[in-house]
């Protein structure tokens, strides 16, 4: 590629177009043009060859040069994970001695007899690699650590599979009269709670609507209001999911129970467990 300063020096005077004497063999040299002395040297090359080599020349082979990098000072084996264009792929590894005669750069010849779409470094994350980025060819985009953080606390606000089951079970064998009574629960209307975060009481107000063992709506903070993610009648009460803006967003997951037009329960946040209590506005 030109740089900038060739384009903006394009067309500026130039000493040699004033005193073509000045011109000597670099102002015409071009280093990728092929010279005659080159051509020759190739032929020599070639003679040199016996028949085992020069079947290796046109068999048809391709030669991937892999140039590596020790960033972190411990030398570790290579282990690369070749993917072909024919959706096929295969491992190769490289004992630790790559480095012994220098620690710090080293390169890989690789020769298949496929063309290969994409190159891995230590794709089973053997070694003490602190930095994922580097190790593909071509480049792929992999999640920092703040993305990764991020998608974990997300998984860790969502019950688990087991805690789903235990769930479902819990509204399928809830006793007739427990059932009845949520049956008959009807937490339609605006209720106040106040949640006690260590010490410190933090106020909301719950718009809900409930249709059978359905509850939609919406959490109301200082903040802001953010709409219920999901709301469902339980065996013993209620459950009710929402992300919430106090200082920054998070998930939030109300688990409680009505009793008449007082209300109580457990908020859970990714800061811990709170209990609330709250009545219902006239």
């Amino acid at each position: 590629p030109r740089t900038l300063s060739q384009e903006r020096n394009e067309n500026l005077p130039k000493r040699i177009d004033q005193y073509p004497s000045l011109r000597d063999f670099y102002n015409d040299y071009d280093q990728y043009r092929v010279t005659d002395i080159e051509r020759k040297d190739y032929q020599t090359f070639l003679g040199s060859l016996s028949e085992k080599e020069r079947g290796f020349l046109n068999g048809n082979y391709y030669f991937y040069q892999v140039d590596l990098k020790n960033i972190g000072g411990l030398v570790m084996p290579l282990i690369f994970k070749v993917e072909y264009m024919d959706g096929a792929s295969e491992q190769i590894r490289v004992p630790a001695e790559i480095w012994r005669y220098n620690n710090f750069d080293v390169s890989k010849l690789i020769v298949t007899r496929k063309e290969a779409k994409a190159i891995v470094l230590d794709p089973n994350l053997e070694t003490a690699d602190a930095d994922l980025s580097n190790n593909f060819f071509p480049r792929r985009t992999v999640p920092s650590r703040f993305q990764v953080f991020k998608a974990e606390q997300q998984i860790g606000s969502q019950p688990n599979l087991m805690q789903r089951e235990q769930q479902r079970n819990m509204q399928t064998t809830a006793p007739t009269g427990q059932q009845n009574q949520n049956a008959a629960l009807n937490l339609t209307g605006r209720w106040k709670i106040t949640v006690d975060a260590g010490g410190q009481t933090i106020p909301f107000t719950l718009d809900i609507v409930q249709q059978g063992g359905t509850i939609t709506g919406s959490i109301e903070s200082p903040q802001g209001t953010a709409p219920f993610t999901s709301g469902t009648l339980t065996a013993d009460g209620f459950t009710l999911k929402a992300t919430v803006n106090v200082g920054q967003p998070f998930a939030i997951t109300l688990n409680g129970k009505a009793v008449g037009n007082q209300m109580s329960g457990t908020m859970e946040a990714p800061q811990g467990t709170a209990n609330f209590t709250g009545s219902k506005a006239p």
